[in-house]
């Protein structure tokens, strides 16, 4: 076998491996972490990083909208009161990414 070709193979599967072992190793710190260092939610303070199920649910019912008598043209995901507030403060004040 072509030495260059091997070298290949062997640095493709100990790619994949470092993946593999960066998942599992996600998924099995990332509870833990939430119980020492909880997060919550940006909508409504509950546990969940950065929403919680419920937040997110509420965040992804509404479709665009172009807001009426805007100029220029301004579109919106939602009303700027509550949660929709809220998450969008904690974005642009705290850095949280939802």
């Amino acid at each position: 076998m072509d030495p260059v070709a091997h070298r290949r193979r062997w640095r493709g599967a100990l790619v994949r491996a470092r993946r593999l072992i960066v998942a599992l190793l996600t998924a099995l710190l990332d509870p833990l972490v939430e119980l020492v260092l909880r997060r919550d939610c940006a909508g409504c303070s509950d546990p969940g990083d950065p929403l919680c199920v419920r937040c997110r649910t509420l965040l992804t019912d509404h479709r665009p909208r172009q807001a009426r008598g805007r100029r220029p043209p301004v579109w919106t995901a939602g009303p700027y009161a509550g949660r929709h507030r809220r998450v969008l403060l904690a974005f642009k004040h705290r850095g949280s990414t939802a």
